[in-house]
C-alpha cells in the first residue's frame, strides 16, 4: 500500500471518528509528511458573503456609509470578484397638485408638493411629513414648488414658497437630504461626509455666500450705511453660521440653506440660500 493511500485513508477515518485510527498512526508513522500535504490539498476557502438587503429597509434614523462602497463577493475557484449592487430606483412626482384662481390681490397661487419613491424602500412616514407641512403652509396666497437632486447615494430636496404680493409671510423654504438606501432624513453632519467637505470648511463657505448675497441685494462694502453693516455683522455670527444646512441643487452644485437671517432695517428675519 502506497503511502499516499495510506495518508488518505488515515484522513478519512479521522472525519469519521473511527476508533481505529490510532492503531494506523501507529503502523504508518512514516506517513506523517503524506497525511499532511493531504490535509492541504483538502482544505477549502471560507468568505464572509454580505447578506443581501436588496428590498429591504434599513432601521438607523441616519445614514452613515455610502452604498456605493458595498458590494457583493463572487467567488471563481479561489479568487474573489466584486459586483457593485444595483442603485434602487427613485422617483419623485406629485403627491398634490393644485391652481388656484385670482386672489384679491390678482395673484394666482399654484401648489405642487412633491412624492419620494425609492424602489424597496418604504417612504410612506416622509411623505406624509412633507405633504402635511406643505398643505398646511401653502395655498390661495402661497404657492409652493420644489426641485431635487438624485445622487448614488442621496436625494437633495428643495421645496419653495412664494408670494407676489406683500400680504402674507410666504417667502422660505424647506431643504430635505435623504438616503437613498434606507429613505431617512441625513443629518447635517452625515451629509457633509458625503460630500466630502469638513464643517470648518463648510462655515467658511457659509460665510462667502453671505457676503455675496449682502453686496449684492443690500450694496454691502467699507462706506455702506451703519445699519447694513451691523446686520451683516449679526448675519455672519458664529451662531448663524452653525444653523446653515448643506444640501445639492438641481444643477448639482453644492448650496447652503439659513432659516431666519436677519434683515437690513429692522425688515424681519428671512430664509436664505445660496451656492456654498
Amino acid at each position: 500500500m502506497s503511502k499516499r493511500t495510506v495518508a488518505a485513508l488515515i484522513a478519512i477515518c479521522t472525519m469519521l471518528s473511527f476508533s481505529g485510527c490510532d492503531k494506523l498512526f501507529k503502523i504508518y508513522d512514516t506517513t506523517s509528511t503524506s497525511s499532511e500535504e493531504t490535509s492541504e490539498q483538502t482544505s477549502s476557502y471560507e468568505f464572509d458573503i454580505p447578506e443581501d438587503t436588496t428590498g429591504a429597509s434599513d432601521t438607523s434614523s441616519d445614514e452613515t456609509t455610502d452604498p456605493s462602497d458595498s458590494s457583493s463577493l463572487v467567488t471563481e475557484g479561489t479568487s474573489l470578484v466584486t459586483t457593485p449592487k444595483p442603485l434602487r430606483k427613485v422617483t419623485i412626482s406629485d403627491a398634490y397638485k393644485k391652481k388656484y384662481g385670482e386672489n384679491e390681490y390678482g395673484f394666482k397661487a399654484s401648489v405642487r408638493i412633491p412624492k419620494i419613491s425609492i424602489a424597496g424602500i418604504s417612504t410612506k412616514k416622509l411623505n406624509k411629513e412633507i405633504l402635511n407641512y406643505c398643505k398646511k403652509k401653502s395655498g390661495k396666497y402661497c404657492s409652493c414648488k420644489y426641485s431635487y437632486y438624485v445622487a448614488n447615494t442621496y436625494i437633495s430636496l428643495l421645496i419653495t414658497f412664494s408670494e407676489e404680493h406683500d400680504m402674507s409671510p410666504c417667502d422660505f423654504y424647506r431643504v430635505y437630504n435623504i438616503s437613498r438606501t434606507n429613505g431617512k432624513k441625513l443629518s447635517k453632519k452625515t451629509m457633509l461626509k458625503k460630500l466630502g467637505i469638513s464643517q470648518k470648511k463648510f462655515n467658511s463657505r457659509v460665510k462667502k455666500a453671505i457676503t455675496r448675497m449682502f453686496k449684492k441685494s443690500y450694496g454691502y462694502s467699507s462706506k455702506a450705511e451703519s445699519y447694513i453693516k451691523q446686520t451683516y455683522k449679526d448675519a455672519i455670527k458664529t451662531k448663524m453660521i452653525k444653523k446653515a444646512i448643506p444640501f445639492v441643487g438641481a444643477n448639482g452644485k453644492t448650496n447652503c440653506y439659513i432659516k431666519d437671517l436677519p434683515s437690513p432695517g429692522g425688515a424681519g428675519q428671512y430664509d436664505f440660500y445660496g451656492e456654498c
